[in-house]
Formats: structure tokens, C-alpha cells, sequence
């Protein structure tokens, strides 16, 4: 380790307790090198019950002080003797340990408990945590461990202590923590029942774990170490591994090439010798060809490679695809299987289609990302064990149906990232699975140990999605496509675009349809064509989007009794009291307690406006949590292909029985309060530049198409022409494609929206009453002249509201918002609500925010507590950085948290607080602070995006924190601060370098959070050993890192004298400094 640092020491509570530099170092043949770039330091250690935190800062080339980071570090562990520990464990689900949990099989992970006393041990009430700051994690039950006896403990998450139905490994052991291991490393511990005295522990964390094998203590040296034979429930394996192969590093990374070039591989673990292959198998220590020298790279290659050494634990498998574009439009599938099981295989690209298109396809088949799947042939296409030449196996048990896979996605210009993630990939998809359909197949990926981490963080979908998954699918198209079996009809319509469009549409109203993306998919270097990668709409899409775990989730897909997690109980109480009616006010009242109806009414509306005429008798999603206390069921679509068929396709009239949403519609429309909601939403997405009025509907789809628009012509050569022989034709995108958009864009849209508002108005679910008409359809700073409103109906009075709240009254219909007689006037950001009501009936709801004053410019987040250890001690800080007051009404949290601003007024330079709970937040900080409410939901301890927009929906904030930035912020009471509240450049609030761990335990809520000074006087070097062995030549050098010059001396008080400065050691050495002795910034002295 080279370079400078300084250490700022504070204990538990924050409390500054002294500087200290620390010299770091190389030396080489006696001579020190000296290196002053930014160097990172960590240091953490358990002082009895204390815990000392150590900041690090560093000395810049520019002699400038940089702050660098707080965390923890590795510490020598020490095996305590004679107790109870936790002897092993294994944190990725690799070891084939299965147990039964909920009537389902699981693998998880688990931990391995020895009693190395001479005593019976019971366990009862001793504590198993992953969680340093929470050592009660999980309670453990009666277990009684006699001397030298092993007991396994499932660490799944399940929390379960007395399950006797759930079937034990082989000894009998049933229990199950309310928590799962971290692969990536975490803390660890077993707590004696006072919740405070650790009996063993790995800390700060344990090392990265790898599949297949387990860790803990090695029985020659009660070291620890790496065990590539686990042995639960018995001693552990003498061969006992602590070191670990480097990982592998090569010269040139994924991606597309025209030229040949020669890779290089490397390894830092000296003596390690590596293995590689090209055809997809994953090398081992007897398989591959050994690494000598570059490899010559001039076609397109899958390479493979990984790192060994005799008693060292190999890297993992690393995957770099390269792509020569020119091979591709000319691929074969030479050394593939010759058949799939059915007529024929179809690996090769069209001649004809690449000669068409030879000006173009090459940037073609890099207009959209890249999809790389890698795995061992045989697992595609082997007759008795390939997934793709056995596609019906998409209902068996996952592992008879999944295969590993490596998965790269990255792109030509390299603007969306790239990643390379190992995972389990299946064939998917329902009736395109059965009696080869189709012979371009659809997938699932799955993001599991012991194969590769259990989820892939990366930004996919962009704004508003997640950023997390543990499943995607890679999405083929059945029908609606080139390569569809049955009629050339549905070949001519294909855009690749319909399903997608309809999840699209489902957002854009403000509903939760899966995000997805296109992409070129390749199978082991083989291009295979235009997929859709998107989202599914599972329980973990569920807990990404709505918050909680996977567990807290009921879904439901396709009918009421395709239970995909949790339970139907609720589902199906839900439509008994749908078939019992819901005409009247109660029935109407109990069902809403169950359903989301304004969730509900968008998803209808997209699949009416969409023509989904494959639904609702399948083709749909639903979840709800069951420990929300509202447990309100939504709807997400899915699997929409069959869409936008005809202009005037009329789906409003669907009931597809009990079970499907389309029932519950039906029996729903009886109720007038339901179709007037129904109504209100109706206007506002086919009105006043509505997501559904024509030129926004038509815009919305016009994105998809962009996105494919050259993308196609790689899928025309490669399935352009697989029904050839079966009385189709050879599809392209000139012909084909461009014939369907341009009638859907010149034809269909122009028309949809007037025909759907025909029929809804036909099916009373739009009334004959018009809406008021206003001058202004929000936005920011309106007309100081006041809002004018219009009747456009020919009698009635227009009643509104500038709270938000609906001017008629709910059920007893009664006019409840102010008469409209002359322009409404604004001083604060408002929400503006009116109707027109003619008689007894009324309209359906108009209504505007307009957002008053430069809120957007002038407010910001400058400080996040995410992970307090009281949970409910979290805040968010927000400052006004401009020069005028704000009045933040109506300014939301929309992601991360959910909070709406009341009408608070924020002067300028000061700072306003939203929390999590109130009484918590006072009891902790104490009163006085201005709190302008508790928000919904929670922060996430992991990291999370946070979106913040003013009243008119303008984004002020939209960024993602990481749990990883620093470890001081995460769980040991130090918030997250921004660093420069006031910076132009909004991107520093989404990366670590522009925030900083608050200066004291506890943050600095309502108040700017201010570093201790440093001085900036440091050790920079010294010369303890010289090669000359002259002690006489040893040396001391000191560094001015500041920017203003530095007197050697401190004026004390009480003697009323300069006091020089003291260099000291614990050897002994002692000197003061002259008097007057000046450092000049920048400068160095001996």
C-alpha cells in the first residue's frame, strides 16, 4: 500500500476523540517510494463493547486535503476456545442440502453449529444474527447440542422454530432463521441469551462465498477457510483452503470487432496457471487448453477462462463474447445440432435478406443492445438433456428444466453500461412451448446461487423502474410474428413491438406493467435473433415496486387457481362477493377493501384502448401484500400480443368468468360510484393531452418503434424466412414491417381513441354531462389573472376545489366544492378539481396542478439517515439553497418513499424534514425541528433510488444511493450528507464521491453538517531502514497539504507563550520544534 493518510478517530456516539496519522508505504532493495495519490484506508476494531470508527483522509497530489471514506476492514479472526460456534456455514445454496419448507422443496442456505465443550449445551434463547447492530436477530429454540455434536440451522428467511411438518435434512433439524447469508460477505454471529455477549462471530464480515462450497473453521489451526466438500452435521474436512486464485483479467473486453487481435489473460496469484475454451463448456482443472500465450481472436468467440493452483480455491468462470459482425450475417451453425427434435433445425442467416440489406445490416445488428447466452452446447441442444430441443420441459421441476448460463448484455457505443452475470436460464412461455410452435423459443433468466448471485443490479429500463432482479425473460414472440406457424396473418402484422406497448401503456397511466427492452440475442455466438427483454410481473416485481419481501406476496397469474406465490384465499373471497353483487354503496365499500380499484379502472382502460383480444381468460397478473394492512389486489399486464388487430376491435363487453378480471368489471359496472371513477379516469387519459388523446398514444408507441426500426432487418435474416415451406414467404422489414406501422400509425391511432371513447360511452362508463373546460391544463406559474373555467354543456353550474379534494361528495352526491363564478386566483402550488352538475347528474372530473414559485431550482436533498438502529429514526433533510422562500405544497416523493408535501413555507438557507415516524424523530433529536410529515413506506438498507418532483411533475432529484458507499452510514447511526448542497451538477447526488458520512453519530438533521478541522500538517515519509544501515541518515519528513502557511506552535492560554509542536514515538524519541517555525503551503520539511 502506497501514499498518506490521516485518521480522525470518534467512538460510538460520534464523539471526536483524537487525530493520528498513519505512514503508508512501499519499500523496495531498502529505497521508499513515495506516492501521494488519493489513497483509501479503513480500519475497524471492537474495543470491549465499543466500537471505534476511523475516518480516513488523504493527501491529494495537490497537496489538497481529500476526504475519503469511513468503513470496516478485515480483522484477524480468533476462534474463541471451549463454546459453542458456528463451525460452518454455507451462503449460496450449493450444497444439495434441501429441506421442505410451506409444502415447497428449497436448498437454502445454512449454518452449522459445534459444541466443542465437554458439556450438553441447551441453546434456548441464544441468537443467531447477520446484523452487528441487531445481535437478537433471531431467537433460537430448545435445541440441545451434547459435547462435540453438530446441529444445522436453515438460515432461509423462513422463520420457522417448531415446523415438524417440514421435512429435516437427515437428523431431524427443522428450524429456519428469519434471515438468509449475504454470498457477498456480511457479519455473522452467535449471541448468549443477554443479547449482548458474542460467543462467536465473523467480523466484520466474512469473506465472498462461491457455489458448491462452504466456509468456516479449519480444524489443523482454527484458522478460517474455504471448504470445497462440505460436510454439514459432521466434522469439518481437513482440507481446509484460505486462499483464493486471483480473478481473471483479460486484455480486451466484450464486444464487437472487425479485425483480428490477440487477447491476453492474467491472474496476480503468482505460480497459477489458467484454462480456457471456445465452445461454451466451462473450463476446470483437466478441461480447456491451457493459457501460454495471447489467443488469437479473428472470428466470433465465446471464451471461457479460469485461474488454478494446487491448494488454492479457482477464480470463477469469466465470459468475454467477441462479435465479428462479418461472421454473423453469414453464420451456419456448423457443430450444432442438426435437428431440435422436430423438422429441422434453423440456425442460418437469409442470403437473400443480407444481400438486400448489405449497406446497412451490420450497424443494424448494433442499433439495439446485446444479449449474450454461453453455456455448454449439450444443454441447448443435446436430444435427451437440451432444454431448446426439448422445449415441453418448461413444466417440469426447475432443475430438470434449467441449465447455467452466462448472461452479457453491452452494446456498440457502450452508452448503456454493460455487465456479465452467471445465472440459470430455462425455456419459457405457455402454449409456444408445445409441439414446436414456434422455433424461436423464449427464456427465462433466473439470478440464483449456487450458480451466480442471487440478483443483478443494473439500471435496465431506465427512469421509474427497478434497478434489481432476480428474473428476467427474453421474449421471442409467439404470435404477431415472422416466424408464427399457423397463418400468414398474423406473420403479415408483426412489429415486435404490441406487448411490450401494451406494459407501456399500463405505466403511462399510472399503472404496474413489466418494463422491458429489445435486444440481439446470441446462443453461444450464434445470433438468434430480436428479443424483448422485460420484467416479470412475479412477487419479487411485486416487492421491488411496492415494497416488503417476496414472502409478503400473494400472485396470482393467468386464472384463480395458478397460484404463482402465497396463496388464493383471498383471491377467490374477492370474487365470491363479486358474484354475490356489488350494485349497492356496502357492496361496493367491502370490495374496495380488497381491490385497488383506481389501479384497476387504468389496467382496463389499457387493455379496452390495446383490443386485447387474448384476455382476459389468461394473459394477466395480480399481487397483493398480505401484511399491507390494506392488501389491495392490482392487476399487471402480460403477454398482450394479440392487440391493435382492428380499428374498431370492442373488448368492452368481455366477461371471461369467474377468476378473470374481466368479471370483475361487469359486476362492478352495476355500482354508479365505480362507473363514474371509471369516467374520471377516462378523462384524463383521453383528454387535454391525455396519455391515450391520438398524437400522445401514437408518440408512446412511436418510441418502440424507433427502437427497433433498423433492429428488424436482423431479425428478417435470421426467421425472415423460417415458413418458407410451409406456404409462407420471406418476411423483411422494407415490405412487411414498414406496410404494418405505417398503418398503424396512419390509420389506427388517428381513429382508436374516438372509437374507444364511443364505446365506453355506450357501455355507460362516460356520461353524457361534459366536463368544465380550462383555459389553463396546468403547469408551472400560472396566470397570475386566475384560472377561468368553461361549461360547454348547455345548462348546469361548474363546483370545484384548490385542495385536491373532489367538489362532489362521495355516495350521497351532494355538491360539496365552491360554485365557480369568476378566475380562480394562486399564491401557493395548487390542485385545482372541478365538474359540472346538470340536475342530479354529474361530469367526470377535470382537474390541474400548477406549481407556484423555482421550487425545482432551489430545493435539495442534503442529508438521508436510511439505516438508523432504530428503524423508524429515518429522515430525509431537504434545504432550500436559493434566495427566496419556497412554499413546497404538492412537491412528492414518487420514488423510494411516498410523501406529498402540505403547504409548508421553507425560507431560504433553511432546511425542512420529512420522517418516518414523528415520535420516534422527536424522541431521538428532540423537538423544535421543522418536520413537515411522515412519509409512507421505508428506506431501503440496501440502497435505493429516491425521486423527488415539484407540484407540475417536474423532476428535481432522481438518484440511487448504495449501502456499500460507506459502512459508517450503514446501520452504525451515521447518515448520509451531500457534500456541496448547492453544486449545479445534479449527477454528484447519484454517485458516492458526492456525499460523505455525517461528521457525528446521528446525523445533523435541520442543520448543515460540518467536518471536523484537520490540520494540514502530516507525516508524509520517513526513512527508518536506511540501505546504508547509517542511523544517521534515518529521517522524519513533514508536509503543508494546506493552502495557507503553518506556525510549528500553539499559543497557550494560561502561560501566555508559544508552545512548539512535539514529534514523538513510543520508542522514546522526543523533539520540539524551533521557535517560529513557518511551513509554506505545498512545502516539505526534514
Amino acid at each position: 500500500m502506497a501514499g498518506i493518510v490521516v485518521l480522525l478517530k470518534f467512538d460510538l456516539m460520534g464523539i471526536f476523540v483524537e487525530i493520528a496519522c498513519k505512514i503508508c508505504y512501499k519499500q523496495q532493495k531498502g529505497n521508499l517510494v513515495r506516492n501521494r495519490q488519493a489513497l483509501l484506508l479503513m480500519t475497524y476494531s471492537q474495543l470491549q463493547k465499543s466500537i471505534l470508527f476511523v475516518v480516513a483522509i488523504a493527501l491529494g497530489e495537490a497537496g489538497g486535503i481529500t476526504y475519503l471514506d469511513q468503513a470496516v476492514a478485515a480483522v484477524t479472526p480468533q476462534v474463541p476456545e471451549s463454546q459453542v460456534i458456528i463451525s460452518e456455514f454455507m451462503a449460496n445454496k450449493g450444497s444439495g442440502l434441501a429441506a421442505r419448507v410451506d409444502g415447497e422443496w428449497v436448498r437454502p442456505d445454512w449454518i452449522e453449529l459445534h459444541n466443542s465443550t465437554a458439556q450438553t449445551v441447551n441453546l434456548e434463547g441464544w441468537y443467531l444474527t447477520d446484523d452487528a447492530g441487531n445481535p437478537t436477530r433471531w431467537r433460537l429454540p430448545r435445541i440441545i447440542v451434547n459435547p462435540d455434536q453438530y446441529k444445522i440451522i436453515f438460515a432461509s428467511e423462513k422463520d420457522q422454530k417448531y415446523r415438524p411438518a417440514n421435512y429435516p435434512y437427515f437428523d431431524g433439524t427443522h428450524y429456519h432463521t428469519n434471515f438468509q447469508l449475504d454470498r457477498a460477505g456480511e457479519y455473522l454471529a452467535l449471541v448468549k441469551p443477554d443479547g449482548v455477549t458474542v460467543a462467536h462471530e465473523y467480523a466484520p464480515k466474512y469473506p465472498p462465498q462461491r457455489g458448491f462450497v462452504s466456509y468456516g473453521v479449519c480444524e489443523t489451526d482454527g484458522t478460517y477457510g474455504y471448504f470445497q466438500n462440505p460436510t454439514p452435521g459432521a466434522r469439518n474436512d481437513v482440507e481446509c483452503i484460505s486462499d483464493v486464485v486471483a480473478d481473471t483479467k483479460f486484455s480486451h473486453d466484450r464486444g464487437f470487432y472487425d479485425a483480428p487481435f490477440l487477447v491476453s489473460i492474467t491472474t496476480e496469484t503468482e505460480w497459477a496457471h489458467i484454462r480456457y475454451t471456445t465452445d461454451g463448456s466451462m473450463p476446470s482443472m483437466t478441461h480447456g487448453e491451457v493459457y501460454r500465450s495471447p489467443i488469437s481472436i479473428d472470428t466470433t468467440t465465446t471464451l471461457r477462462a479460469m485461474a488454478f493452483k494446487q491448494e488454492w480455491l479457482s477464480t470463477d468462470v469469466d465470459t468475454q463474447t467477441y462479435i465479428f459482425l462479418s461472421d454473423v450475417i453469414r453464420q451456419s451453425g456448423a457443430g450444432f445440432a442438426d435437428t431440435w427434435g422436430h423438422r429441422g433445425a434453423d440456425y442460418k442467416m437469409d442470403p437473400v435478406v443480407v444481400s438486400a440489406y448489405a449497406g446497412t445490416i451490420e450497424d443494424d445488428l448494433k442499433s439495439v443492445p446485446t444479449v449474450s447466452l454461453v453455456t455448454n452446447i449439450d444443454n441447448w441442444f443435446s436430444p435427451t438433456e437440451g432444454i431448446y430441443a426439448n422445449p415441453d420441459w418448461e413444466d417440469r421441476y426447475e432443475e430438470e428444466a434449467e441449465r447455467p448460463v452466462s448472461v452479457e448484455f453491452f452494446d456498440a457505443a457502450g452508452s448503456t453500461g454493460q455487465f456479465q452475470i452467471d445465472a440459470v436460464v430455462r425455456i419459457a412461455g405457455g402454449s409456444s412451448t408445445g409441439g414446436w410452435k414456434s422455433d424461436k423459443l423464449s427464456m427465462r433468466l433466473k439470478f440464483q446461487e449456487p450458480y451466480g448471485p442471487t440478483r443483478l443490479d443494473f439500471p435496465l429500463f431506465g427512469e421509474g423502474a427497478t434497478d434489481c432482479f432476480d428474473t428476467l425473460v427474453l421474449d421471442a414472440r409467439l404470435n404477431n410474428a415472422w416466424n408464427y406457424g399457423n397463418n400468414d396473418t398474423q406473420r403479415r402484422r408483426a412489429q415486435y413491438t404490441r406487448d411490450q406497448f401494451a406494459s407501456d401503456v399500463q405505466n403511462a397511466l399510472g399503472g404496474h406493467g413489466h418494463h422491458g427492452r429489445h435486444v440481439h440475442l446470441y446462443i453461444n455466438g450464434l445470433y438468434w435473433g430480436l428479443y424483448n427483454l422485460h420484467e416479470r410481473p412475479d412477487e419479487s416485481f411485486a416487492a421491488s415496486y411496492f415494497g416488503g419481501s417476496k414472502k409478503d406476496y400473494d400472485v396470482i397469474k393467468h386464472n384463480e387457481n395458478t397460484v404463482v406465490n402465497g396463496s388464493n384465499a383471498d383471491y377467490r373471497r374477492m370474487f365470491d362477493m363479486a358474484r354475490a353483487g356489488l350494485s349497492s354503496d356496502s357492496q361496493y365499500q367491502a370490495i374496495r377493501r380488497h381491490l385497488d380499484v383506481p389501479d384497476f379502472i387504468d389496467y382496463m382502460i389499457t387493455n379496452f384502448y390495446y383490443g386485447n383480444t387474448d384476455w382476459a381468460h389468461q394473459n394477466w397478473y395480480a399481487s397483493r401484500n398480505i401484511f399491507d394492512p390494506e392488501g389491495l389486489w392490482r392487476y399487471h399486464s402480460w403477454d398482450a400480443e394479440k392487440g391493435m388487430h382492428g380499428v374498431s376491435d370492442n373488448v368492452t363487453g368481455k366477461d371471461d368468468g369467474y377468476g378473470s378480471p374481466s368479471y370483475l368489471h361487469q359486476r362492478l359496472k352495476s355500482n354508479a360510484e365505480y362507473r363514474l371513477l371509471f369516467a374520471d379516469h377516462v378523462h384524463r387519459h383521453f383528454f387535454n393531452d391525455g396519455v391515450l388523446t391520438v398524437d400522445n398514444a401514437a408518440a408512446l408507441y412511436g418510441r418502440r418503434l424507433d427502437e427497433v426500426d433498423r433492429a428488424v432487418v436482423g431479425e428478417s435474416a435470421r426467421w425472415g424466412d423460417n415458413r418458407i415451406t410451409q406456404g409462407g414467404v420471406r418476411y423483411t422489414r422494407d415490405q412487411h414491417w414498414v406496410a404494418q406501422r405505417n398503418w398503424l400509425l396512419g390509420t389506427y391511432f388517428p381513429r382508436r381513441t374516438d372509437i374507444v371513447l364511443g364505446q365506453l360511452e355506450a357501455r355507460d362508463l362516460y356520461p353524457d354531462v361534459q366536463a368544465p373546460v380550462f383555459d389553463c391544463q396546468g403547469g408551472r406559474d400560472p396566470d397570475r389573472s386566475g384560472l377561468i373555467m368553461t361549461n360547454p354543456n348547455n345548462s348546469g353550474e361548474i363546483y370545484y376545489t384548490t385542495d385536491g379534494a373532489d367538489p362532489r361528495e362521495y355516495l350521497t352526491q351532494e355538491a360539496v366544492g365552491a360554485r365557480y363564478s369568476r378566475p380562480v386566483t394562486m399564491t401557493e402550488s395548487t390542485h385545482v378539481k372541478a365538474r359540472v352538475l346538470n340536475g342530479r347528474d354529474w361530469s367526470a372530473l377535470n382537474e390541474a396542478i400548477f406549481a407556484v414559485g423555482p421550487v425545482a431550482d432551489d430545493l435539495r436533498i442534503t442529508e438521508i439517515m436510511y439505516h438508523p438502529d432504530d428503524p423508524n429514526a429515518e429522515f430525509i433533510e431537504l434545504k432550500n439553497i436559493g434566495a427566496e422562500s419556497l412554499n413546497l405544497k404538492l412537491v412528492r416523493f414518487v420514488d423510494g418513499i411516498d410523501f406529498t408535501f402540505p403547504s409548508v413555507e421553507l425560507p431560504a438557507g433553511e432546511h425542512v424534514l420529512v420522517v418516518r415516524d414523528t415520535d420516534v424523530f422527536v424522541a431521538h433529536y428532540g423537538p423544535g425541528l421543522r418536520i413537515a410529515g411522515q412519509y409512507l413506506g421505508s428506506l431501503d438498507n440496501a440502497g435505493e433510488r429516491i425521486v423527488l418532483r415539484d407540484a407540475a411533475g417536474r423532476t428535481i432529484l432522481n438518484f440511487k444511493y448504495a449501502d456499500d458507499w460507506y459502512e459508517m452510514t450503514d446501520g452504525t447511526g451515521f447518515s448520509l450528507t451531500i457534500r456541496d448542497p448547492a453544486g449545479a451538477d445534479l449527477g454528484l447526488w447519484d454517485v458516492k464521491s458526492g456525499w460523505r458520512p455525517s461528521a457525528a453519530a446521528g446525523g445533523s438533521p435541520g442543520f448543515d453538517d460540518v467536518p471536523p478541522e484537520i490540520d494540514p500538517i502530516v507525516i508524509s515519509e520517513i526513512m527508518y531502514n536506511p540501505a546504508s544501515g547509517d542511523q544517521d541518515q534515518e529521517y522524519i519528513e513533514l508536509f503543508n497539504t494546506g493552502s495557507s502557511p503553518v506556525t510549528l506552535a500553539e499559543y497557550d492560554d494560561e502561560q501566555l507563550i508559544d508552545v512548539p509542536w512535539r514529534l514523538t514515538d513510543s520508542g522514546g524519541i522526543s523533539f520540539d520544534f524551533p521557535p517560529a517555525v513557518t511551513m509554506a503551503p505545498g512545502e516539505y520539511l526534514l
